[in-house]
């Protein structure tokens, strides 16, 4: 048994030693406390860019980042940017798709968009990111948020 941990125990060490740690946020939106898991390594200078990372239905926010095997931090502290990966209520997002599932319909109110635009004021309030160089992207339910928020977005009137 020792023998074939100490192999896989030994490939982990370069990945662990790399990721960089999140530390997890409480933000009142809505009337609800959501869950934002940030990194901000220390190659992110003030006004850094800001990559938003939704996860997809029935995940988490900070089990992104695993799914990628740490990419998404590791990432992060390579080109300078801030990472930030929120948890959906009820595990998704309330993307504006037909609501189908009790789930679904039970997050129907839910803002998500304000909620995402709310985490993004809050972060450049502090200077830590650049309002203007907010970058997101998302898997599955996560991916049709980040749709819904590139749609408004187009749509807003410009300056």
């Amino acid at each position: 048994m020792l023998r074939i941990l100490l192999p896989v125990l030994l490939l982990l060490l370069p990945a662990l030693a790399c990721a960089t740690p999140h530390t997890t946020h409480s933000l009142h939106h809505g009337g609800l406390d959501r869950t934002v898991h940030l990194v901000v390594p220390d190659s992110a200078g003030p006004g850094a860019p800001l990559v938003l990372a939704l996860h997809g239905g029935g995940g988490r926010g900070d089990r992104l980042d695993r799914a990628t095997r740490s990419g998404l931090s590791r990432g992060a502290a390579r080109r300078g940017w801030v990472l930030a990966m929120p948890d959906g209520i009820e595990k998704g997002w309330n993307d504006g798709r037909k609501l189908t599932t009790d789930k679904d319909k039970r997050r129907a109110k839910v803002d998500d968009v304000g909620f995402l635009e709310h985490l993004v004021d809050q972060l450049a309030a502090d200077g830590t990111i650049d309002p203007e160089r907010v970058f997101v992207i998302g898997i599955s339910n996560g991916g049709f948020m980040a749709y819904r928020l590139a749609a408004l977005e187009a749509e807003a009137p410009g300056p």
